[in-house]
């Protein structure tokens, strides 16, 4: 594969790159934690201890990526949960902060992104 081909493969989906495809980028384009696709329901509890039902996008070791039908105040402290889909005990459960808001003019939702 020609290094043209893979910074277009790279530019186009960084999330099925293949390792050969990663090593070959740019150290300022690279991330510390590989993003992962979840797309299930997770609950964000506020510092209030409200429990607001949302969907997560992706997460990674260093944040995640949620849909919520309201955005949260910048900076707050939260704690994302993400239950397994058959009751058990918290697949997922971590305390990060509030770093982005866009809404979502289509669906009146809002992504909002948390750094761990």
């Amino acid at each position: 594969m020609s290094e043209s081909a893979i910074a277009s493969a790279i530019s186009n989906d960084t999330h099925s790159a293949s390792p050969t495809q990663l090593s070959t980028r740019n150290y300022d384009e690279k991330r510390d934690f590989i993003r992962m696709r979840v797309n299930t329901e997770a609950v964000v509890i506020n510092a209030a201890g409200d429990e607001i039902v949302g969907y997560c996008h992706n997460l990674s070791g260093g944040g995640a990526l949620l849909e919520m039908a309201q955005a949260l105040e910048l900076n707050e402290e939260i704690e994302v949960i993400i239950h397994s889909q058959y009751g058990h005990a918290p697949v997922f459960s971590s305390k990060g902060a509030v770093v982005r808001n866009q809404a979502i003019q289509a669906k009146n939702n809002y992504l909002v992104a948390v750094k761990y």
